[in-house]
């Protein structure tokens, strides 16, 4: 049984491309695809829900683990989109580096994620 076996969600990969801040400290961010699914290729933990803290006290946030291929690019701040499989529709962003254990895998720890991937117009 090879690692593709478990795969069952098709996920296509947003990375940011640039990031616009306005003088008030707003932040917009600009994103291209990097990797377009041709077939599932990653598993989602689904009963991952820790606590955490989302302002005042804790709550539920929304973090998921999710297993690639050992060769897939992704980053940091990349964002998830499901775009097939039992979660489509939902989009998260890597929350911090992937880590590779036994580098026969690629493990990200994301967390729920709303916002436009449409470019940004900066003329």
């Amino acid at each position: 049984m090879s690692l593709a076996d478990f795969f069952d969600t098709s996920v296509r990969i947003w990375r940011p491309t640039s990031t616009i801040t306005s003088p008030l400290g707003a932040e917009r961010r600009d994103y291209e695809i990097v990797l377009e699914p041709a077939a599932p290729n990653a598993a989602v933990n689904r009963p991952t829900a820790p606590l955490g803290d989302k302002g005042p006290g804790l709550a539920p946030i929304g973090e998921r683990r999710i297993y690639m291929a050992p060769e897939t690019d992704v980053q940091a701040r990349d964002v998830l989109e499901l775009v097939a499989g039992p979660d489509a529709g939902q989009r998260f962003e890597v929350d911090e580096p992937p880590t590779r254990p036994g580098n026969d895998h690629v493990q990200l720890r994301c967390r729920f994620w709303e916002g436009d991937l449409t470019p940004l117009d900066v003329s």
